[in-house]
């Protein structure tokens, strides 16, 4: 690890990888207990609904190729419902956005339908304890889950909820596409106020980068420039 990033191993959970950590949320754990999230299960029962809206709704023009810093771009494919806890997807995914609106419990960061082609991985880094991830398959013959030390095979309508800081990859071990409605997704414990400073700091680091003023790795001024100039240009 490096840039930052903290990496830990615990016997019987795996590695972990951690850039920032918010103290407090339980439990420490790769996999998490569906049950606790109520929302999951009433989106679940709708994984028919959620593959036919996609099945209609998405075009080749809708599939994002995902960011990748590991070289070549991955083989699966993306289609992006929500960023940043707001809605991306225009006048397309009524009914999705319907459900998810209709989910008390649930606080969205990013959510998307995936695709898997067949005999494909999916690998996904998250090294922030405040988002937690649920896989929900809507389409797939064979896959399996790997977060951490912990396997679980995936089954069409069972959504699965896991912490995305330990590794954890996905597998499509079938001959035919995998879509996958993902759903990343603030820990109950990440209090409002919590929640929207992060989002505001996360909105002003992007005006910040923009700007050329900031490293992107980094965010340290470059030599000679005025901190408070560049804090006006990206209000």
């Amino acid at each position: 690890c490096g840039g930052g990033t903290k990496c830990t191993f615990e016997l019987g959970k795996g590695q972990r990888r951690l850039t920032s950590h918010l103290e407090g949320l339980s439990p420490e754990e790769p996999l998490h207990d569906t049950a606790c999230h109520e929302w999951c299960a009433a989106v679940a029962t709708q994984a028919e609904l959620l593959l036919r809206e996609l099945q209609q709704q998405a075009g080749p023009e809708v599939w994002e190729v995902p960011w990748c810093d590991e070289g070549a771009p991955p083989k699966w494919r993306t289609v992006s419902l929500v960023k940043q806890g707001a809605w991306v997807a225009g006048e397309r995914f009524g009914t999705s956005r319907a459900l998810l609106a209709a989910q008390a419990g649930l606080r969205p960061y990013e959510v998307s339908f995936v695709r898997m082609p067949p005999q494909s991985l999916l690998k996904h880094s998250a090294n922030a304890n405040v988002v937690l991830t649920a896989h929900l398959p809507l389409r797939l013959g064979k896959g399996t889950l790997c977060v951490g030390e912990h396997q679980r095979e995936l089954r069409v309508g069972e959504a699965v909820v896991f912490d995305p800081t330990y590794v954890h990859f996905m597998a499509n071990n079938s001959g035919t596409d995998a879509d996958i409605f993902a759903c990343h997704f603030y820990h109950p414990g990440v209090r409002e106020v919590e929640r929207y400073t992060l989002l505001l700091l996360e909105a002003l680091i992007q005006r910040l980068q923009k700007t050329g003023l900031f490293s992107a790795a980094s965010l340290a001024p470059s030599p000679g420039i005025d901190v408070q100039k560049a804090l006006k240009y990206a209000a």
